[in-house]
């Protein structure tokens, strides 16, 4: 009989048995689980790999929240999303202060909160506090009192570069990085001041019902009128930009192994026609489907100064695939006609979510125009699942909501789709979807859903073809 997630003890019992599945699993694999106060490596996080380790592990983490939150004070359970902004501005300061960098240099015994401070030019007692407010949700570890050190969460944000370096030249901080450093910076910053400012857009007649692009609480917080991609390309804004092109190469750390590759069939595509990665930045997506599929070629299609800065990427990472124009860059606005008509899969990775719906249906109209009968329209975005168990959808391989246990939210354990759809409420006035709402963006711009695939990541990958 299944446990009641309901109830403390069915919750007990789920995690005793999810945790000896688990462990059997990883057993079984010869993969390790690993322990919070070690350094983070990618090798580390091996078992994830394992689809049923994957959902083992989030069921374990999810019934572990739904405990906390039946059993903690519900004034204390309010209280830590109330001042969720404090960590937030806690986490920037370490970030910006270059301390994984400095306890990375320091080792594993830690350095004193004076020293860290010393470092990185601040208070000391300040930084000591906000450390210890970090360490005390595992962000970061007090080993002995005011000496702090990593754990394998905190070594994640480590761009791996000497501390002189950074303070010799902070701009291209996290040039040559995994990007996920990058990609928590960049949620700190213009987003997190724009934040702030969200109950206001609600509440002002003038834009609590808008859907422009430059009227979100993104332009409150920074004080524009320009939409975000406009204030991007303005001169003093180029540290923001150079740190927004690497944090999308950092999605990829917070994604399976090998995700984009092994989440569609490329190898069914013909050869002799290309893969359009539409507003795809500098290519990380194509570089990664071309690295494992070498009969493929692509077209990457973004602004003009990102193409400038995608051509300079590709020559350093794969220079005979720009000879051979086994890759081409090419500059595009995809609210305007598409050029290239024969392609054999459009594919738009995070960009429908940083548009109102309105120019999400342009985009895709577009593309929809430009198809041939056969073309594969391939989204990469966060299928946001309800909070409420709801019944099995008949799209391809699309999964029941939420975990798949009656009456268990995953909660916290999966909290990034739901805050990438707030973050895009915040920057754009965009949003993420529910399989509802694609299904209704699709039937505007002359699209037909025929397939959702879960991975085990914040992202899903949605097939359609010309309806």
């Amino acid at each position: 009989m299944m446990n009641d997630p309901t109830d403390i003890t069915g919750l007990a019992k789920l995690i005793s048995e999810s945790v000896s599945s688990l462990v059997g699993i990883c057993a079984t694999n010869d993969f390790r689980i690993p322990r919070l106060e070690e350094d983070f490596t990618r090798e580390s996080e091996a078992f994830r790999s394992n689809k049923d380790a994957s959902k083992a592990a989030t069921v374990i983490a999810a019934a572990a929240f739904r405990l906390a939150a039946i059993l903690l004070p519900p004034g204390e359970t309010i209280f830590q999303t109330v001042t969720g902004h404090l960590k937030s501005a806690a986490l920037r300061v370490a970030i910006t202060c270059h301390v994984p960098e400095i306890l990375r240099e320091a080792g594993p015994q830690g350095l004193h909160s004076s020293d860290i401070a010393e470092k990185s030019g601040v208070d000391d007692m300040k930084l000591a506090r906000l450390l210890r407010y970090l360490s005390n949700r595992h962000i970061f570890r007090e080993v002995t009192p005011d000496v702090f050190a990593h754990n394998r969460i905190s070594g994640v944000l480590d761009t791996g570069k000497s501390v002189d370096n950074l303070l010799r030249d902070p701009e291209s901080k996290y040039d040559g990085t995994n990007g996920f450093g990058a990609l928590a910076e960049h949620f700190l910053s213009e987003g997190h001041k724009g934040s702030a400012y969200l109950v206001e857009n609600m509440k002002d007649p003038k834009t609590s019902h808008s859907a422009e692009v430059n009227e979100a609480p993104l332009q409150r917080g920074i004080g524009t009128d320009m939409t975000y991609w406009e204030w991007f390309t303005q001169p003093e804004n180029l540290y923001p930009r150079r740190r927004f092109g690497i944090a999308m190469k950092g999605i990829a750390e917070i994604e399976p192994p090998n995700f984009i590759a092994n989440a569609f069939d490329w190898k069914s595509l013909p050869s002799d026609r290309p893969i359009v990665d539409v507003g795809g930045g500098i290519g990380n997506s194509s570089m990664a489907i071309l690295k494992a599929f070498p009969q493929l070629r692509a077209v990457v299609q973004d602004i003009p100064i990102v193409t400038e800065q995608a051509t300079e990427f590709w020559k350093k990472e794969l220079p005979d695939d720009v000879v051979s124009q086994r890759i081409k860059l090419q500059a595009h606005n995809f609210f305007t006609p598409q050029p290239i008509t024969n392609a054999s899969v459009f594919l738009l990775k995070e960009i429908l979510h940083d548009w109102p719906d309105a120019q999400a249906v342009k985009i895709l109209t577009h593309l929809r125009k430009a198809a041939m009968p056969d073309t594969r329209l391939i989204i990469f975005d966060s299928v946001i699942p309800y909070t409420c168990n709801t019944p099995s959808t008949n799209v391809g391989e699309f999964e029941a909501e939420g975990s798949g246990i009656p009456g268990l939210s995953l909660g916290a354990a999966s909290e990034m789709p739901y805050s990438r759809d707030i973050a895009m409420m915040v920057w754009l006035n965009a949003q993420e979807h529910t399989l509802d709402q694609f299904h209704r963006l699709f039937e505007l711009s002359g699209w037909r859903m025929v397939r959702v695939t879960r991975n085990g990541s914040a992202m899903d990958c949605v097939e359609a073809f010309p309806s």
